[in-house]
């Protein structure tokens, strides 16, 4: 005895289910691949900032260094420019 397999119809709510998941697939995909590519660009954006304070601290380290020379160890008044030896 062979069944003969005959193509059927889901109903209405059925297909609309369906095309439902679908459409919400779709948008949380969409949605993960836009934070992969916002995670790339974060991550670019740190290493060029990691970047930037490597440069920083070396030229705040020769700044030091130059003050050291000129004027001994001690601190510096921001506000006032003025030199406090140590």
């Amino acid at each position: 005895m062979s069944k003969e397999t005959k193509n059927q119809k889901l109903t209405q709510e059925e297909l609309s289910t369906v095309k439902s998941l679908q459409e919400k697939r779709q948008r949380v995909t969409l949605t993960l691949g836009s934070i992969e590519i916002a995670k790339n660009d974060l991550n670019s954006q740190r290493e060029s900032a990691e970047q930037d304070l490597y440069i920083i601290i070396k030229q705040e380290k020769e700044l030091i260094q130059s003050l050291e020379q000129n004027y001994g160890k001690g601190s510096i008044d921001i506000s006032t420019g003025e030199f406090i030896p140590a």
